[in-house]
Parts: structure tokens; sequence; C-alpha cells
């Protein structure tokens, strides 16, 4: 079995435009070999079900930094656990809604009053246009990136100090805070790797598999360190699992999602099987993929 997680803003998306046309040819191949390409984001449902229906893609997708993962119904042999039926999708929640994290920004962060802004706050005040002006999208994009179901996005405006003992403040009251390339995300107690973990076992137990090892999977997101890569899965380990097979593309996603290797090394045909190591002595730029013959 084979699977391919992907970030969306600056992996198959371009991070300025939005666009993923340079990626078309590379999906329709991966489509014809029955290869998943299944997206994971900080995005909401809403705004994924409409790239999907421009995608043509008809996979299980994770959204809001792995708050809920959205199935179609009838993708696997039978619902999952725990699952609810939502709009013909099978849907897992992972952590409160909206609401609980909109109260605690109003309750314990008070005093920050003027030094930042939400996407609420700003939908509330200027509709979709305030949205739109911090996030470059149009009116109808924007419209869709606020209808989110698990999170609250913040846009800070006050000082680095100041940002410090506001992200402490929200972590103490219990909140996760992460930095996305634009934004402040304050969510619940999940990630990207964890989810994207619960969604592979989900496909391993549809086709009776019992052992990782047996799914190879390529994790791929917006890196910007040969250190620090943006892997959500070798986030969850202190050290790479010795397994891991950690692959660095150069002009990756820049130059349309080719994820081509030496010049002609794609990962539909030689990726997956090249042996554990490094697989290009090209220099590390954004983004980076990542490939796993077993995981935790």
């Amino acid at each position: 079995m084979r699977l391919i997680f992907t970030d969306l803003d600056g992996s198959l998306l371009d991070h300025h435009s939005y666009s993923f046309a340079p990626a078309v040819p590379l999906l329709a191949e991966l489509d014809a070999l029955g290869i998943p390409v299944i997206p994971i984001t900080s995005k909401t449902f809403a705004e994924v079900i409409t790239l999907r229906g421009d995608l043509d893609n008809q996979h299980p997708f994770i959204v809001e930094n792995g708050a809920a993962i959205y199935i179609p119904s009838r993708y696997f042999k039978s619902q999952p656990e725990h699952a609810l039926l939502e709009n013909n999708f099978w849907v897992l929640r992972n952590v409160p809604r909206r609401a609980k994290w909109q109260q605690l920004l109003t309750e314990r962060v008070a005093n920050f009053n003027g030094e930042f802004e939400t996407f609420y706050s700003l939908y509330a005040t200027s509709g979709a246009a305030g949205v739109a002006a911090i996030t470059g999208l149009d009116l109808h994009a924007a419209e869709l990136a606020n209808q989110r179901e698990h999170s609250e996005p913040v846009h800070w405006i006050g000082t680095k100090e100041r940002k410090r003992t506001f992200v402490y403040r929200l972590k103490e009251a219990g909140a996760t805070v992460l930095q996305g390339g634009r934004f402040l995300n304050i969510g619940g107690d999940v990630d990207k790797g964890r989810a994207m973990l619960q969604l592979r076992d989900l496909y391993l137990r549809d086709a009776n598999i019992s052992q990782p090892k047996h799914c190879e999977t390529c994790c791929l997101g917006n890196s910007s360190s040969r250190r620090k890569p943006e892997c959500p899965v070798l986030k969850l380990y202190a050290e790479p699992p010795d397994d891991a097979l950690v692959a660095s593309f150069y002009g990756l996603v820049a130059e349309g999602w080719h994820l081509e290797l030496s010049g002609n090394c794609r990962l539909s045909s030689s990726l997956f099987n090249r042996p554990n190591g490094r697989c290009s002595d090209e220099p590390v730029t954004t983004p980076a993929v990542h490939c796993f013959s077993s995981g935790r």
C-alpha cells in the first residue's frame, strides 16, 4: 500500500497564487497508479471541499491541523469507530469546536486588546473583506476560510515580547498554539502528524494489513531548514526512526510539485523503492519530502 499526504499552502498550492496547475500531470499519473493523494492542512472543510472538486480528488482529507478527518462515506468497507455521518462523509473530530477557543481568547487574553485580530473579529466588523485583507484571498475564498469548526486563527500585530506572553497565557489555559506561515492557530491538543497516522491506520485496517511496515507513506510539507523539516510525522520523534527515508528535493513546489530527483527520478516510479537515506545531494530548498517505509 502507498499513501501520499500533502500540505497545501506552500506545497501543493503556490504560497502566493494558490495555484496547483503545474502539479496536474503528476496528480493524474498518481491517480492512474491508484496512489491516494490526501490533503492535510490548516484549511477548513469548506476550503478543502472546494479545492477537492477542482482537483477531482475523491480521497479523505484532514483539516485544521488535524482537528478533523473527513472520509467519503463507503470509502472504506465499514464506518470507522467514533465517526459520525455528516453530509456523505464519515467525520472523526479530535478536538472541541471553535466556540471554546473563541471563549478562551475573550476570557484569558483580554488585556491584549488591540494587539491581535481573529478571523472571527475581522469578519464581525468587516465581513469577508476583513479576512480577505489580511490573507490575500478573494472574497469568496475568504468566506470559506472563516468557516472554521475547530480553531481560531489569530493575526498578531503587537510586539514579539508581548506575543510570547500571549502564547504562554493561551497554552496555560489549555490551548495548543501553532505558528503558521502568517497566523497563529488556536485550537486543541492535536497535530497533523497524529491525525496522519490515525488515518493511515484506518487504511491499514480496511486492507487487513497488521504491520505499518507494509504501508509506504510519503509526507510532503513546506520546509525551510535541513535540520527542522516540516514533516508532521518526523515531529513525533525525538530522533527520526531508523527506517525513515528523508528525501529532500531541489526546487520542488516553486517549480510545480514535480517531485523530481536528479532531474528525472519520479515519485510514482522510483522513489518508494529507493534504499534508506538521503535521496539527493542537491541543496535543500522549500518544501521537502519525507517518506517512510513504516511508522510508529
